[in-house]
């Protein structure tokens, strides 16, 4: 059988802002022992694919494993980047101007890596400065305000509010990989994740007979859908999720 652990970073893997976390060292070994016996191991996150494959380089990962990136806008598959939208039907350019008109960005800033999601985060987090989930859902609420005339898919994670093309998220990255990928087999996954982009693509693998499970920092609506909730939070909360089903 293919089994696969499908990973979201910020706030699982990592603490909110994408920093190591108490546990760190222990967990790149466990993943490492996880690849070596065989498992798949997934990174799905709101990075972009560069950021993506120079942490599993830290972490000593396979390289060749997919990857879906910047929220499934973009997929790698073993071999190859593929974006999995029609780009020329995605008005990115007009979404930026229209940001740019508003006071968005006396309260924000914009993640400048990526080219497909356009992610935005409270002032100052790339510079290691406080922030508050309450700041996200601000940010969060100007946006769909702002962007209203647009047929766009907005959602936010524990750091950040992204916009990507509308119907594309984790999920549909997820189904572009099973298409490409037939060493991934979605009854032997287990997801972890914890905002609020996780929330699909978890619902999905526990619906096919997979396993969803969440981080004890997780958002309440993810925890009222997941299969088991840890009651360690971040890395800690993945590794006791690893161990609880002997992984």
């Amino acid at each position: 059988m293919n089994y696969a652990l499908l990973l979201d970073i910020e706030g699982t893997i990592t603490d909110n802002r994408g920093f190591d976390g108490k546990h760190t060292e222990v967990l790149q070994g466990k993943l490492r022992g996880l690849e070596s016996s065989g498992f798949n191991i997934i990174f799905c996150s709101g990075r972009d694919l560069k950021y993506i494959r120079n942490l599993k380089r830290v972490w000593g990962l396979n390289l060749s494993r997919p990857i879906i990136a910047e929220n499934g806008c973009v997929v790698f598959d073993g071999i190859a980047e593929l974006p999995t939208f029609d780009r020329s039907k995605y008005p990115h350019s007009a979404i930026h101007k229209r940001l740019a008109e508003t006071k968005l960005f006396e309260m924000a800033e914009l993640d400048g890596a990526k080219r497909f999601v356009i992610t935005i985060y409270p002032k100052g987090l790339s510079m290691g400065v406080e922030y508050t989930q309450q700041q996200v859902q601000d940010i969060y609420d100007l946006v769909r305000s702002e962007l209203a005339e647009f047929e766009l898919s907005i959602t936010y994670s524990s750091a950040s509010v992204d916009i990507m093309p509308m119907g594309v998220d984790k999920l549909f990255g997820l189904k572009v990989l099973i298409d490409k990928k037939n060493t991934i087999t979605p009854p032997n996954c287990m997801y972890i994740g914890d905002s609020k982009n996780d929330l699909e693509i978890g619902k999905f693998i526990h619906g096919i007979g997979g396993l969803f499970c969440v981080p004890g920092n997780a958002l309440t609506e993810l925890k009222l859908a997941a299969d088991h909730v840890a009651k360690k939070q971040f890395d800690g909360g993945v590794l006791e999720i690893i161990e609880r089903f002997d992984i």
